[in-house]
């Protein structure tokens, strides 16, 4: 719940959410994914940026997104979907749920 709440608050507060973005990690096969991306994507509203990342085959993975997974500063994915409060300017992850 606190994790919810920092992120809402993050996602409100447009001074501060302009360094960050909003990461959404999902894949083709999962319903949940294809829920959001059906019903929330498209009526998104905020001044922090969505970011949709499919890693269904990664291929197709930005090189940004990739070095920073293999680098370890984006954490192992334990399911999808993830998502991920990313700080763009210090390059790192604030928060996920």
């Amino acid at each position: 719940m606190k994790k919810l709440l920092l992120i809402l608050c993050l996602c409100l507060m447009p001074s501060v959410a302009n360094a960050y973005q909003l990461l959404a990690i999902t894949t083709d096969w999962c319903p949940v994914c294809k829920m959001f991306k059906e019903e929330l994507v498209p009526n998104y509203n905020s001044d922090t940026p969505l970011i949709e990342i499919d890693i269904t085959s990664g291929k197709n993975l930005p090189k940004w997104y990739s070095d920073a997974y293999r680098g370890g500063i984006i954490k192992r994915l334990v399911g999808v979907p993830t998502f991920i409060i990313w700080d763009e300017e210090d390059k790192r992850e604030l928060v996920r749920w």
